[in-house]
């Protein structure tokens, strides 16, 4: 058995090898991770004494944290396409300038955040933000410390997208695993020394990423990456702004999909009939669907690197092999989906305890939404590892520009509730699951012209 497994595993090209290899230790890690978090939900309501609107809060301010990791300027992902391009073409050095000019200008950047966010967290009403009855003197200092930490991992986290670049993304899910289990513990034993805490909950959230993330950069740079290891001499101007010239349009096309996808907390949050409780009940069925897109993004986030590698080597077919498996894969994970909604609202309140319970509306439109996401990925992680992403800047606009109005006209109007939330996210991305297929077969035949091709 063991033979037949590793038979398989070192079948077909090199890259295809490295794939499996890398999706295979990617679904352990990840898989070891979802159990982790699952076990977290349970455990850290119980420190909160089931306290669903602290616990949306922090939910909430997850979701604005998720919103400030795109604010390297697209930095982070400029790297992993240039990187990923001049390791193909045996530009060591080169690939070493990309890497260190990363990591000193996100070390600027993120400077500038954190002194800006010094400066304008004391004056914000974070009660009116969160639109919360949470005492205003720990929201503001819950919010001091996510940020603040935050700011600081983000610098050191480009170990992860250096191991992306080098088709090696298993290690990241590695890194939440360790974090997860470090926080789990910690968590386990404020529940039993402690009384409930915002403060001592973020703390412990912030800090368990970024012991890992330092641990595995001395550790990569001294060994794997030793060639690669950035040097403060080696960043350049240069260098900087051919980043910033492919690295600026992922940034303008991630702004665009944070908003659409990130804001849904917020809406609900101040939606007068729902608030910051009604953002657990969404947000926890949102993470039950998350468990399928997870696995499947474990595959597709090999494949951007792939494609880059594949593309500048003008392996057309080898890409075209790769994306019809990858569809086959989403068919047999819509089916597997489809069952998760007939299973969800018994396993969400087993899970929850009784504190979450979502309606069959809510549950049926939130794995729609999983499943044209799934699809739209396999596209999306083709076109961002060839660059041509200016279409799918325009199309994330748009459906941002649509998104919230209809949320708020669908939620609060028709009074669809949490379900108007997801069904105007479902509406939005609608446009992307039809041209970004459309793009890919214009790009691999060589008849992409124009926007097509930008």
């Amino acid at each position: 058995m063991i033979q037949r497994i590793t038979s398989l595993l070192n079948k077909g090209h090199a890259r295809s090898v490295q794939m499996k290899k890398q999706v295979l230790l990617g679904f352990f890690f990840q898989g070891a991770s979802i159990l982790l978090g699952f076990l977290l939900v349970p455990i850290t309501l119980d420190y909160l004494s089931n306290d669903k609107e602290i616990y949306g809060v922090w939910l909430m301010l997850g979701d604005i944290i998720a919103w400030f990791n795109f604010f390297d300027v697209g930095l982070g992902n400029g790297m992993r396409n240039k990187f990923a391009e001049a390791k193909a073409k045996g530009e060591h050095q080169l690939a070493r300038v990309y890497v260190s000019t990363t990591y000193v200008g996100l070390s600027l950047i993120m400077a500038v955040v954190f002194l800006v966010l010094l400066a304008v967290i004391p004056f914000v009403s974070w009660q009116t933000a969160y639109n919360s009855t949470i005492p205003e003197y720990q929201l503001k200092l819950t919010t001091l410390i996510v940020f603040g930490f935050f700011c600081f991992r983000f610098v050191i986290q480009l170990i992860e997208k250096l191991l992306i670049a080098d088709q090696r993304p298993s290690w990241s899910k590695a890194f939440k695993f360790f974090s997860n289990v470090i926080a789990l513990a910690v968590i386990y034993i404020l529940t039993i020394y402690t009384e409930g805490s915002l403060v001592n909950l973020s703390l412990v959230l912030s800090v368990s990423p970024i012991i890992i993330v330092i641990f595995a950069t001395f550790y990569f740079f001294n060994k794997d990456y030793k060639d690669y290891r950035p040097s403060f001499k080696l960043a350049t101007r240069e260098h900087f702004n051919s980043l910033m010239s492919l690295g600026g349009k992922f940034f303008l096309l991630q702004i665009g999909s944070l908003i659409l996808f990130l804001t849904d907390a917020v809406i609900i949050a101040q939606i007068d009939s729902l608030g910051p409780e009604a953002v657990t009940d969404y947000k926890l069925t949102q993470r039950y669907f998350n468990i399928p897109t997870i696995a499947f993004a474990i595959i597709t986030n090999t494949l951007w690197s792939a494609f880059t590698d594949a593309y500048t080597r003008k392996d057309f077919d080898w890409i075209r092999n790769t994306v019809k498996k990858t569809v086959m894969l989403w068919g047999g994970l819509t089916v597997g989906i489809i069952i998760m909604i007939f299973l969800a609202i018994p396993f969400i309140e087993l899970w929850t305890k009784g504190a979450v319970i979502p309606t069959i509306s809510l549950v049926v439109m939130m794995g729609i939404f999983q499943i044209m996401l799934n699809l739209n990925a396999i596209f999306v992680m083709f076109v961002n590892g060839v660059g041509k992403i200016k279409l799918q800047i325009w199309s994330a606009y748009l459906a941002m520009i649509i998104n919230i109005p209809l949320s708020i006209y669908f939620a609060k109007y028709l009074g669809w509730g949490l379900t108007g939330i997801i069904a105007a996210t479902c509406v939005s991305i609608g446009i992307d699951v039809i041209i970004r297929p459309i793009q890919y077969y214009k790009i691999i035949n060589g008849t992409a012209k124009g926007i097509w091709n930008a």
